[in-house]
């Protein structure tokens, strides 16, 4: 089993735990009180979901943005030992050890709290393709040296990880990321001239925030995700499939 240390309860890092990545992982943590636990919890600006779920799940320690916001839950609460207010979140990440550090801060933002917690955990649960695609074989090398596996959260890259799990990348042939279509799936193409910033932030299955919505809509997600796949499963051949995307997108446009 990938998260067994035998009997023992595993430790978690929830950073981004008030997004849709961060509270999909309270609610398995809710079921599973007896194998998890959150020793650390990093939100943004959601305090009123914040504030609820650190009371049921009572972390050590806590980050924000605000430091207001992190002030009133030091005040609150009286079992959180140390607040992290935001510049500070990154030396969170390494701040104490952890089992399974969970980055799911959205954007660049959340670089360097993955890159420390290398340094800290025994696995990384990554949610944040930005790591990847901005610093990917730095994040690789560093998880090597420290031993640390990673474990890819993303749905696509969840389900790859699990199918090569006990199998050799020389095995691989071909890799496909599907796609939910988008707003613009069956738009003919010759209408794409009148298409506005309005139609492309409607997807039709995902709320999202607006620069996911649009790199949704404009397949460039897709893109980000063929550099996530490449480096987390060291396949280079895939850079093809880039490169055949990329100009499909420039004839497109």
């Amino acid at each position: 089993m990938i998260l067994s240390y035998g009997d023992c309860m595993l430790s978690i890092a929830i950073f981004g735990a008030t997004g849709s990545i961060g509270v999909s992982a309270c609610d398995v943590v809710r079921r599973y009180k007896e194998r998890f636990y959150v020793k650390s919890f990093v939100f943004g600006k959601n305090v009123k979901k914040a504030e609820t779920l650190i009371d049921e799940f009572k972390p050590k320690y806590v980050g924000c943005i605000n430091r207001d916001d992190a002030l009133y839950l030091k005040r609150k609460f009286s079992f959180i030992e140390k607040v992290f207010i935001g510049d500070e979140i990154p030396y969170l990440a390494e701040y104490t050890d952890y089992d399974i550090f969970l980055s799911a801060i959205s954007g660049s933002a959340g670089l360097r709290s993955s890159l420390n917690a290398l340094k800290s955990s025994k696995r990384v649960a990554l949610a944040n393709k930005e790591t990847m695609v901005m610093a990917g074989e730095l994040f690789n090398n560093l998880a090597q040296e420290n031993g640390v596996k990673i474990l890819p959260v993303d749905s696509e890259h969840s389900a790859i990880f699990q199918v090569l799990e006990g199998e050799k990348n020389d095995a691989i042939k071909k890799i496909i990321l599907t796609a939910s279509g988008g707003p613009f799936f069956l738009r003919p193409k010759e209408e794409f001239g009148s298409i506005t910033v309005k139609d492309a932030l409607k997807h039709p299955n995902w709320s999202m925030g607006k620069k996911i919505t649009i790199d949704s809509a404009s397949m460039a997600n897709k893109g980000l995700e063929l550099i996530e796949a490449v480096h987390l499963f060291g396949v280079l051949f895939i850079l093809k499939a880039l490169f055949i995307l990329w100009l499909n997108l420039k004839i497109t446009l």
